[in-house]
């Protein structure tokens, strides 16, 4: 695969580079995934901090403008291990991070 971003069934988000781990049955040849390999999962916290435009700034429809922080941390804190394996089970969906996202995730990873 990639670089991903992953939705898990416990609510958290990941991103990591993930691989699919394959195995071919046979007669058939066909391929079945089994899990996925996370190199350096890590995961994504959202913040996002709501505030009210100053009177001077405020428009016809008074909208609230927000910010959205984002920080990244190691998913499994308490190991050394770069390689981890998810279970199919417990993946929501997987997507393509942002690019803001990709950057700072290869910078926090590769730096």
């Amino acid at each position: 695969m990639a670089i991903k971003l992953i939705l898990l069934k416990s609510g958290e988000t990941i991103i990591s580079d993930a691989k699919q781990l394959v195995s071919t049955s046979e007669p058939e040849g066909e391929k079945k995934v089994h899990s996925y390999i996370l190199t350096k999962p890590h995961k994504v916290q959202i913040y996002k901090d709501y505030f009210s435009p100053s009177d001077e700034e405020s428009d016809e429809n008074n909208k609230q403008e927000h910010e959205v922080k984002v920080s990244l941390s190691p998913w499994i804190l308490l190991t050394d291990e770069e390689n981890i394996h998810l279970q199919l089970d417990w993946v929501v969906t997987i997507v393509d991070p942002i690019d803001s996202l990709l950057k700072m995730y290869q910078e926090k990873t590769n730096g």
